[in-house]
């Protein structure tokens, strides 16, 4: 959110910010239907009109734990709601990044999954199961395995080991997702628009942004990505109903490219940090502009 407030503001937007951790300066009153909102927002006692806003950028988190009791829950949820119901109904011409029915394809791992296989991609074998010997069975054919978790909260990507098998009994009240091992790069792609921008990862990490936490190395570099990938990686993320997108994929050693996942509020600021790709100031300009048609691939 700072990153793209940077940006927007050299660019020089007029920016209205609603934080979360600054609820009760808050307040609105909208109307929202299937042609859009309307109604009126104030924020520190600046009120401005919904039929204002030309663009939303969205990246929504938990109730801050200071709200959650009593009558600043209710209050702080009903602000909460009404952002997200204002950037669903807002009409086409109103850049939304993302709206919440997209960003929720996310919220299922292993239905999104399916989809991106639908999308042509090539996709780990996956099973989602609460049967210790289906994962036993499942990983003694694959040899190596990784699991995580099937929701869209973030998970630490872990390889199987020997050491897990007495946590496996406790699959019976946890379903886990579970998939063949691929080997290869990683490769995180972020799409912004009609933008791509492409970061290579090399790292003896299972979960390479936890390579820390493992004594293990990791290098990040920006890269162009084969013109058919980059094709996909903007196909999958227009079929998904999204504008950005943060798409996990793995270069194998005989050249395939698997997908993973798609990351529909990705944290891309961190790959920005790491590689200088100018990702802030492109999700600025798509909140000015919108998208723009033959933009370069980078």
């Amino acid at each position: 959110m700072a990153s793209v407030l940077r940006a927007l503001t050299r660019r020089g937007a007029e920016v209205v910010m609603i934080d979360q951790r600054a609820y009760p300066t808050v307040t609105g009153s909208i109307t929202a239907c299937q042609d859009g909102a309307s109604g009126w927002i104030s924020v520190a006692g600046c009120r401005r009109p919904v039929a204002e806003f030309s663009g939303y950028f969205l990246r929504p988190y938990p109730i801050p734990p200071r709200y959650q009791h009593g009558l600043a829950f209710h209050q702080v949820a009903a602000i909460d709601q009404m952002m997200l119901s204002i950037a669903e109904t807002a009409p086409a011409h109103i850049t939304v990044v993302n709206r919440p029915s997209a960003m929720a394809s996310n919220d299922s791992k292993p239905a999104q999954l399916a989809q991106l296989e639908d999308l042509g991609f090539l996709v780990p074998d996956t099973i989602v199961t609460n049967d210790r010997e289906v994962a036993e069975e499942f990983w003694a054919r694959h040899g190596t395995v990784v699991y995580k978790s099937t929701s869209g909260i973030r998970s630490i990507a872990n390889t199987l080991t020997a050491a897990d098998l007495p946590r496996l009994d406790r699959l019976a009240t946890c379903p886990t997702q579970f998939q063949e091992f691929i080997p290869g790069i990683d490769y995180r792609v972020h799409v912004v628009g009609d933008e791509v921008f492409a970061t290579r990862i090399v790292s003896t990490a299972t979960d390479y942004r936890y390579a820390f936490t493992q004594a293990a190395e990791r290098t990040m570099a920006a890269t162009r990505l084969p013109g058919h990938v980059a094709d996909r990686c903007q196909h999958a993320t227009r079929e998904l109903g999204l504008l950005l997108a943060g798409i996990d994929l793995r270069r194998t050693p005989d050249g395939d490219w698997y997908c993973f996942e798609v990351n529909t509020a990705p944290a891309f600021s961190w790959f920005q940090d790491h590689t200088g790709q100018p990702i802030a100031d492109a999700v600025a300009a798509l909140l000015q502009h919108g998208a723009r048609t033959g933009s370069a691939v980078q």
